[in-house]
């Protein structure tokens, strides 16, 4: 009988080892809950009460998941799904679109004088808007009418949500204010000294709504108004601050920017923290299937076969394909490569 080849050896044992670790031991199972499908959920809920015009409605789920600080099983903000649902329209967002977005913001405020999150809607509008007419592209390809159309509208922006607090100066401003005041310092560049203040300001009243971290982060890198590692700096002191569950989400959001492949060896990302703060959130939150996910894909990112292969012995089928291949493949290389590699090494170790 021919020997089998290498690979196809270890596609035999991380099988058989995947067979016999879930046998052994409990697996995770997924949850309506959580990750992005718990996200997609509230999201078209609260569309489709914009879009249905049912305001009063919309006002009372602000208000709960705001004053609740309501959160999914991972551990995420569930009032950034309604921020999505009013920021923007959906479809072409053709600028017919658009007009019927502010067209219907403006009757939210007049049907609901006393909203609370109308006015922030606008402000949020403005901004995206504003981004739209400059494109997402570094400053050189942006056109003149494009930075008249950004500078007007981000100013627009700035007016709304200026005179929404000063209407009401000793009210405590959602999240979403304050981290669509962070946008606008971005986009006007208003110098480190104003947006620091402007986001410790943020997260004194808000010190665990994890998306004001992300724009600060995103702020600093060195094609917006940072230097070569103040990102990674400034996630440093977060998690000294918050501790490490606030480092390892601001390095995974920011592998949106730098990538997974630079994240360690160019970025000088520390594993061991990234690691300890995912053992936090698995301690706060252990029913979620998107964080044992999460943790699994950055312990392969960092080459922690120990720690991966124990991970996906523990995920079972629990699989949150976004997480391994955001890029929609149907046949999930990554995530099967992965499996592969870690179960493998994970299943000669153990033995």
């Amino acid at each position: 009988m021919k020997p089998l080849a290498p690979p196809l050896i270890r596609i035999l044992a991380a099988t058989l080892a995947c067979l016999f670790l879930s046998a052994c031991g409990k697996t995770m199972k997924l949850s309506d809950d959580d990750g992005d499908v718990a996200r997609e959920n509230l999201y078209y809920e609260a569309l489709e009460l914009f879009q249905n015009e049912e305001f009063q409605k919309l006002d009372a789920l602000a208000a709960s998941l705001t004053n609740k600080k309501r959160h999914y099983l991972d551990g995420g903000w569930r009032v950034n799904a309604l921020y999505r649902a009013i920021k923007a329209p959906g479809g072409t967002r053709s600028e017919s679109d658009w007009l019927r977005h502010f067209e219907r913001i403006d009757r939210w405020m007049t049907r609901q004088p006393d909203s609370r999150i109308a006015p922030v809607a606008k402000g949020m509008a403005y901004i995206r808007h504003a981004w739209k007419a400059r494109g997402g592209g570094y400053a050189h390809t942006v056109t003149e009418e494009g930075w008249k159309l950004f500078s007007e509208r981000q100013d627009k922006a700035a007016e709304i949500l200026m005179d929404f607090k000063k209407r009401h100066p000793n009210e405590k401003m959602c999240p979403g204010w304050h981290d669509s005041m962070l946008e606008l310092a971005q986009g006007q560049s208003w110098g480190r000294a104003r947006y620091d203040a402007l986001f410790d300001e943020a997260v004194q009243a808000w010190p665990k709504f994890y998306t004001l971290y992300f724009s600060k982060a995103f702020d600093l890198l060195p094609r917006w108004h940072g230097d070569q590692g103040d990102w990674l700096r400034f996630a440093e002191d977060a998690g000294l601050a918050q501790g490490d569950e606030m480092y390892a989400r601001i390095c995974v959001y920011m592998t949106r920017w730098v990538g997974w492949g630079k994240l360690f060896k160019e970025e000088n990302v520390s594993w061991e923290r990234m690691k300890s703060g995912f053992e936090e959130m698995r301690a706060k939150y252990p029913r979620s299937a998107t964080i044992l996910n999460m943790y699994c894909h950055a312990a392969c990112m960092a080459r922690d076969k120990a720690t991966a292969g124990r991970l996906f012995q523990e995920m079972g089928d629990a699989v949150c394909p976004a997480i391994w291949d955001p890029d929609g493949n149907p046949e999930q290389k990554r995530y099967h490569q992965s499996k592969t590699w870690a179960l493998y090494k994970y299943s000669a170790a153990t033995q």
